[in-house]
């Protein structure tokens, strides 16, 4: 996995969980990874000319003003945008 790839490059300590079912909620998370709600992760995609993923813990907002600073775009898509490109639930 490349998001495996670029943390392990940047001695990010982690654990991956490999999931044998699908998980969309916290609650879903945590029933598959026996896992606190604090431990649990979200990945958020910003799709642009300079295209992002951000992995944050699951309780925290992003700012979308850093979000345009670090990729130089005033318009970002995310959401019901990247769900019409890739038809993935999000």
């Amino acid at each position: 996995m490349k998001r495996e790839k670029d943390l392990t490059v940047k001695g990010i300590d982690f654990e991956l969980i490999p999931l044998t079912q699908a998980v969309h909620t916290v609650h879903d998370v945590q029933v598959a990874c026996g896992c606190k709600t604090s431990e649990v992760i979200k990945t958020l995609v910003f799709i642009g000319d300079n295209p992002i993923t951000i992995i944050m813990p699951r309780n925290k907002i992003v700012d979308l003003s850093k979000i345009k600073e670090i990729t130089k775009e005033q318009k970002t898509k995310n959401g019901k945008a990247v769900r019409s490109i890739d038809a993935h639930k999000l």
